[in-house]
């Protein structure tokens, strides 16, 4: 798969989408510390906020919701913003 090539993005699965994640999230705090991500500390030690849930709003897991079938027919946004976990 190359940048920007929209077919390709659109030709992936729920399933290989969902492999793909946990692939990475497997290996998160290593490939962060290898990349030098000054906030791979924070994420280990738990000081970045993440998503909770067990709400009326966020009753489970979000990525349980989509393996349900929850965001069936939901386009796809995936972005990143280069300051969000810093601690200003």
């Amino acid at each position: 798969m190359r940048p920007n090539d929209d077919g390709a993005i659109a030709a992936i699965s729920t399933d290989q989408l969902l492999a793909a994640h946990r692939a990475v999230k497997a290996n998160a705090f290593e490939l962060l510390a290898k990349a030098g991500s000054p906030n791979a500390a924070a994420i280990a030690f738990g000081l970045v906020p993440l998503p909770t849930y067990g709400t009326d709003v966020l009753p489970q897991p979000s990525l349980r919701a989509i393996e349900g079938g929850s965001a069936r027919d939901v386009d796809l946004l995936v972005g990143y913003a280069a300051d969000e976990t810093n601690v200003f």
